[in-house]
Parts: C-alpha cells; structure tokens; sequence
C-alpha cells in the first residue's frame, strides 16, 4: 500500500512537471497568444452598460518598442479585476514572446482612445470622432 502511495506521488510530481518543459514552436506561441487575447475581447465585450461612466479601456498587448498593440474597451459591470489581471498576464506573455522570437515592429505609439461612451449598451471606444475600439 505504501509503495502504491509513493509511486501514485512520484507520478504526480513528475509527469505536471514534464509537461510543463514541453518546448513550444513560434507558431505554437502565437497561437496560444492569439486565442488568449480573443478570450480577453469576448470577456470585455460581455459586459452592459447604461451610463459612459461605466466605461473603461485597457491597453492590450506589448508592442516590441514599447505600448500596446491596441486597446479594449469594456464596461465595469464584468469583473474587472479579472480583466485586469487576464490582461496583465497577456501582455506579460507577448513581452516574453517578441523577446524570445526576435519579433520587430514600428515604433509608433497606438494612441488610446479619444473618449469611451455606452452607445446602445455597449462600451465602444472612439478615436478622431469615429467608433474605433
């Protein structure tokens, strides 16, 4: 019994631990990195709004020179800490990864939004008087 128990911890101390040294092709990152930064969108787009008050934005992703790629705008009847936190975690990863993958771009500065209002419900970001985020 004892000697199961043991083998039962090894086991489950060891194969998390393989998993987890798996090397990850530029494609396979990416793609992990693409389909966190959708999650991120779907969870902003799923709050509502009544009034612009409840409107925010959050800079998403890490630019190689430095800001985010962009912006997403989301209203604070979602958990905003979690969004926060998700979008953190997320720039976080795409610095690692522009790092690691040699990954360039311009060095422009994304400007954020011009003003974020509730239209209809929804938070939408505006830039130069036109719905933009």
């Amino acid at each position: 019994m004892l000697s199961r128990f043991r083998t039962i911890l090894a086991l489950t101390t060891i194969v998390p631990s393989l998993a987890c040294e798996k090397e990850f092709t530029r494609e396979e990152e990416g793609s992990l990195l693409a389909k966190q930064k959708q999650e991120i969108i779907a969870f902003a787009k799923s709050g509502v709004c009544s009034v612009n008050s409840q409107c925010r934005y959050a800079g998403l992703g890490s630019k190689p020179c430095g800001g985010p790629w962009s912006y997403v705008v989301y209203s604070t009847s979602v958990d905003t800490n979690k969004l926060v936190s998700k979008v953190s975690f997320y720039n976080a990863a795409e610095d690692r990864y522009n790092r690691k993958w040699g990954i360039y771009s311009t060095c422009d500065v994304t400007p954020p939004p011009d003003s974020i209002r509730c239209l209809k419900g929804v938070c939408v970001g505006y830039q130069n008087g036109m719905i933009a985020y």
